[in-house]
């Protein structure tokens, strides 16, 4: 369990494009044919005016355009059914909270508005809808990862007490998926048989920098790659996608669900960090230089 992969590296020949350049980019996602980016105001490294939602091109050649300005501790970017949402943060409890969507639903941590809370309990699993209600799906105890978060076409997944949980998206009691016995989760990912994640470890040799999937029928933890400081993580239907988010030398990665080798994307990167995926490409934003990139999603290989 959680033992480091022998996995091929093959190197991809192409070449990948910067598409803008930004302050210090933090998160990506792509819908309605468009590239957003969450992205300091400024330069200042202390972010006094909070970060714009930008709309970056999705070819070389154009410019990034701010849609919202000076969004207060901007964070858990995401796009599905035509809306393009974030939460603001701090919130009430001065905690940040991650989201993901669902279709026209929002999954978040926090609190309903109506909800009656013991003193001292945790965040709520949230699901709005597109009236802006909020409905609890389940409660949540212990330690949250607040940046970690994922849905498939029935669950909703998160990070509590040191183990992946799941419930349903219609509401339901948690249920623990994998308890794992040190580590750091960064970011999830999910879809119909397995749920994915990313790690920084925490000194233990066999839970340390990896990329980890389990599948929701049981079984051990398999480890993807041990490539360093594992981030931001995304799916398609047969590939998944990482980033190895060294401030100098960050690469991006890649491994069929059903295969072996890893890719490397891109590398010589600089932190890069949010990563997004549609049907041609990959992008990221690499947080050390405010570069937001693309590369082809099919692969050429080295000899």
């Amino acid at each position: 369990m959680g033992m480091a992969s022998a996995a091929t590296l093959v190197q991809n020949k192409t070449p990948p494009e910067s598409l803008a350049k930004l302050h210090r980019p933090k998160e990506l996602v792509v819908g309605g044919g468009s590239l957003f980016a969450l992205d300091p105001h400024d330069a200042s490294p202390d972010v006094p005016d909070g970060l714009d939602v930008l709309s970056v091109p999705l070819a070389p050649g154009g410019d990034a355009k701010a849609v919202f300005s000076k969004q207060r501790g901007a964070e858990g970017l995401a796009f599905a059914g035509g809306r393009l949402v974030w939460v603001i943060a701090p919130s009430d409890d001065g905690k940040q909270h991650s989201q993901i969507m669902s279709g026209t639903d929002v999954f978040s941590l926090g609190d309903a508005k109506d909800a009656a809370k013991a003193k001292g309990a945790g965040p709520d699993v949230l699901r709005i809808g597109s009236d802006g209600k909020a409905v609890v799906v389940t409660a949540t105890s212990g330690p949250l990862v607040r940046t970690a978060m994922a849905v498939n076409a029935t669950h909703v997944f998160w990070v509590q007490g040191g183990a992946v949980v799941r419930a349903p998206k219609t509401g339901g009691d948690a249920a623990v998926v994998v308890k794992l016995p040190a580590g750091k989760i960064q970011r999830l990912a999910a879809d119909d048989t397995s749920v994915y994640w990313t790690d920084t470890g925490s000194g233990d040799p066999q839970w340390s920098s990896r990329v980890y999937r389990v599948a929701l029928s049981g079984g051990n933890v398999e480890t993807l790659s041990d490539a360093p400081s594992p981030f931001a993580i995304a799916l398609d239907a047969d590939t998944i996608y990482w980033t190895s988010s060294a401030d100098v030398g960050g690469r991006v990665l890649s491994r069929k669900k059903k295969g072996t080798d890893t890719v490397v994307l891109a590398q010589d990167q600089h932190g890069p960090h949010g990563i997004a995926v549609d049907d041609k490409y990959v992008y990221w934003a690499n947080t050390a230089d405010g570069s937001v990139m693309r590369v082809e999603k099919s692969v050429k290989a080295s000899p």
